[in-house]
């Protein structure tokens, strides 16, 4: 995140309307989490009865001692008596800002409980927070009086620094793989890129011709000592230059202390030049090194450690040197270890005279070799490791030299740039094609459209025609990797908010048995995703959400048979693969929440997942919707009149019917037992079938995984395709009879592997209309049962919706239905 004053935007850019460059911010990608308004008084109002007065002398106030009596003198021969709870170093004849008791700010402050003194006091010595309405930015600290510098004592104009239009603070969130952007000239340089309204200033320290900088280009040799080929295949550009006679003594200028402290960067006054480096690194995303130039003997060399040392880095660590490391040295000592740190011996303090001051940039090949040697450890290197524009770094260097000579004074003799290998530099090309871009998009963007886009943010188009352009990236874009890059870049500026809501019907293959082709708006149809949701959570589920990556190990391990999708630069380890389930984090949700004695666990999730077909590229890669659930634990919340159970197969069972006959309950379910679903006990598993299509699985999570993962109870897991739900909405009337119903029952031995769903098939094929329901109604095996054999008794309801059935009628149709199932597996009828 990085946080800024709206002001300092404004010293790049021009615009008038905060509100329209926070929606361009948010247009860009870029997210803006707060927007912190500063309470500005009126010039008239704040300036008026505020004076500039020097102490005559101070002592503790006897009334009580936790204030200071100040007698301050006003001009000659004109005294007030103020007194302060600041407990800051007076000194006798210190210049101080205070406000009479006439003035806005003592009106004000007077009224608040916490300055209930003043009604004692003649006046009120101001600090930064009353000028800015009650520390509306900075922290709470005991020294935060005013104290003018001597060049504004005096004179009235110092106050305008504190009180002048200081606007809004925005807090800004920028995408990690967008380093560049996270600087005041990033930001600006992309807010330009996206309207015509906004244009990119040049900062006239970049181009000032009155610098009269004696600038000097040396061999890479000079600082190669011995030469290395392989160092300058790390390095591009090296400069320095030393800085003779400057007074580090000097405070550094107000305006640049706000901005620091704004962006929440600790104000340094035991290494004043840290505070340099910090502001240029804000600015423009360029770090730059300081040493103290006495402390260095000899000439500098950049050399490849040939064996580990070690050195007090300036964090006060011990860093451990390793081989092939590249090393800043002198004649007798490291300086600093390119990249990573710097010797706290070398670093210019208050005293320090004579700085030597570098600027380096480095290759993210010679970054990965410090990843490799886990040295990544430090937030100082991270802009090498993200990239750094080498096209800025001497205009970088030139603005940090002339910013030190106006704050700390002293001159300099030569800025010394050496280049080391020109071929670190080359910029890359992409080749862009139209056509390609609006099948990407799935709307027509004209050709002009395009160009006009290309130019703002790539500046250079190598060449051009009727079907594509050859792009040349600009060297500040580590991001854009390939042609699909850029196409997202153009949609950023076009506007996401000017994309089409109605694009053309696409025509999608949709599974149900015939394969018939239909149109999107009908696939949507088929699955009511809000009132299943709505009838699991009546049930006691609870919907969770989850990252839709996950680590290559865990999808390996629950899924070994599957082809994984990669990320080409994952976020970590752990978010490496796009799943292809929504078991992973489902489990996870269980461990979690039994970790924390959860006993009754429902969780269910509808989310993409991703399925590869044949080799890695877009056309084989299809996304899904799925819908899973998973339920562990006790069946009822505790409860001291209920007996409680453990939840089971038939549970979870029981509500996949549920949400599948919703809106039809002559939608057929069936289920298929199988032992191939590696996450699932192989003998409590099934395929899920609906008007028979194979839409899903459900099954007890394999018991060895209950293990790995210390979970405790059974867990009883179900996943759901959606895109494969053909739920039959139709509702069909059905006239009640006013006749009696006749309940009989048939018992018969079956042979075990015969299941129940073919049994009610056969039966239902004979299509008898008076049959009103067929269900199963025992199934047992064991004590006089043969071997391989199972005894089922089927409850059979009967009802004509035209007469009273009769005996005989009544037998006729059990024993057409005890005739089929003896044709088709041989069952043997048992007498009760």
């Amino acid at each position: 995140m990085i946080k800024f004053q709206i002001s300092w935007l404004q010293e790049w850019i021009m615009f008038n309307n905060m509100e329209y460059i926070i929606k361009q911010l948010t247009m860009l990608g870029f997210e803006v989490e707060h927007i912190e308004y500063t309470n500005t008084i009126s010039n008239s109002n704040i300036i008026n009865n505020i004076y500039i007065g020097q102490i005559n002398n101070f002592t503790l106030y006897k009334q009580n001692t936790n204030l200071y009596k100040l007698n301050i003198n006003i001009r000659q021969n004109d005294h007030i008596t103020i007194l302060s709870n600041d407990f800051t170093n007076y000194k006798k004849n210190m210049y101080v800002i205070f406000a009479t008791k006439q003035s806005f700010l003592y009106k004000t402050l007077s009224k608040l409980s916490q300055y209930s003194f003043l009604q004692y006091s003649d006046g009120l010595l101001c600090a930064k927070k009353h000028l800015w309405k009650y520390n509306a930015i900075y922290p709470k600290k005991k020294y935060d009086i005013i104290l003018p510098q001597k060049e504004y004592i005096l004179k009235k104009e110092y106050l305008h620094q504190f009180i002048k239009f200081q606007n809004s603070i925005l807090h800004v969130t920028i995408p990690y793989n967008r380093y560049d952007c996270n600087n005041i000239m990033g930001l600006a340089r992309e807010l330009s890129s996206c309207s015509q309204n906004i244009f990119l200033r040049k900062k006239k320290y970049f181009i000032n011709k009155k610098n009269n900088l004696n600038i000097h280009t040396l061999s890479s040799r000079n600082v190669l000592k011995p030469y290395n080929l392989k160092i300058t295949e790390y390095l591009h550009q090296y400069n320095y230059c030393i800085i003779y006679h400057v007074n580090l003594h000097q405070r550094i200028p107000t305006w640049m202390e706000e901005r620091l402290r704004i962006a929440e960067i600790p104000i340094s006054m035991t290494y004043p030049l840290m505070n340099i480096s910090n502001y240029i690194l804000l600015e423009l995303g360029y770090p730059v090194n300081f040493y103290d130039a006495d402390y260095i003997i000899g000439n500098i060399n950049i050399t490849s450690n040939i064996k580990e040392q070690t050195i007090i880095s300036n964090n006060n660590q011990e860093i451990n040197i390793k081989k092939k490391l590249i090393t800043i040295n002198d004649q007798k000592k490291i300086l600093s270890v390119a990249g990573l740190c710097q010797n706290i011996n070398t670093i210019p303090k208050k005293n320090t005279k004579n700085i030597f001051v570098e600027n380096i940039f480095l290759t993210q090949t010679y970054m990965k070799i410090l990843s490799d040697n886990d040295m990544l450890h430090d937030h100082i290197i991270t802009p090498y490791v993200k990239g750094l524009d080498p096209h800025i770094q001497k205009k970088v260097f030139i603005r940090t030299i002339e910013l030190i000579k106006s704050i700390y004074g002293g001159h300099n003799h030569w800025l010394y740039f050496i280049k080391l290998n020109q071929k670190n530099i080359s910029k890359k090309t992409i080749t862009v094609y139209f056509h390609r871009i609006n099948v990407l998009l799935g709307f027509n963007l004209s050709r002009n459209i395009i160009l006009n886009i290309i130019r703002k943010l790539y500046s250079k188009i190598l060449e051009c025609n009727d079907s594509f352009c050859l792009v040349e990236i600009p060297s500040w874009r580590y991001d854009i990797m390939n042609f699909e890059d850029i196409v997202e870049d153009i949609i950023r500026i076009y506007g996401y908010d000017k994309i089409p809501i109605k694009t053309d019907n696409i025509k999608a293959r949709h599974h149900i048995q015939n394969h018939q082709i239909t149109n999107c708006k009908y696939l949507y149809n088929t699955i009511n995703i809000n009132k299943i949701k709505s009838i699991l959570i009546y049930k006691g589920y609870y919907e969770v959400i989850n990252y839709s990556l996950v680590n290559i190990k865990t999808q390996l391990k629950f899924f070994p048979n599957i082809k994984n999708i990669k990320i080409c630069n994952p976020i970590s380890q752990d978010m490496s693969v796009m799943r292809n389930s929504l078991f992973y984090g489902l489990i996870k949700n269980i461990m979690f929440n039994q970790h924390r004695q959860q006993t009754s666990l429902r969780f269910f999730e509808y989310g993409l997942c991703f399925d590869l077909q044949n080799n890695i590229n877009l056309q084989n890669i299809s996304q899904k919707y799925y819908l899973s659930g998973i339920i562990n634990g006790n069946y009822y919340d505790e409860h001291w009149k209920v007996n409680n159970r453990k939840m089971d197969f038939y549970d979870l069972k029981g509500d996949i019917e549920c949400i599948l006959q919703c809106d039809n309950i002559n939608n057929i379910i069936h289920y298929k037992k199988t032992n191939t679903i590696h996450i699932l006990h192989p003998q409590q598993s099934a395929w899920i079938y609906l008007n028979n299509i194979c839409i899903g699985y459900m099954g007890v999570i394999h018991p060895q995984i209950n293990i790995n993962l210390q979970i405790k109870n059974q867990t009883i897991f179900f996943e759901l395709f959606c895109h494969k739900i053909n739920i039959l909405y139709k509702h069909n009337v059905n006239y009640i009879s006013k006749f009696p119903m006749h309940q009989r029952e048939i018992s018969f031995l079956i042979k075990k592997d015969i299941i129940y769903d073919d049994i009610i098939s056969i039966l239902k094929k004979i299509n008898i209309k008076e049959v009103i329901n067929i269900n199963v109604f025992d199934v047992y095996e064991g004590r006089n049962i043969p071997i391989n054999y199972k005894n089922i008794t089927l409850s059979i309801k009967i009802q004509s919706k035209i007469c009273t059935l009769q005996e005989d009628e009544i037998n006729y149709i059990l024993q057409k239905y005890i005739q089929s199932l003896k044709d088709k597996y041989q069952i043997i009828l048992r007498d009760h």
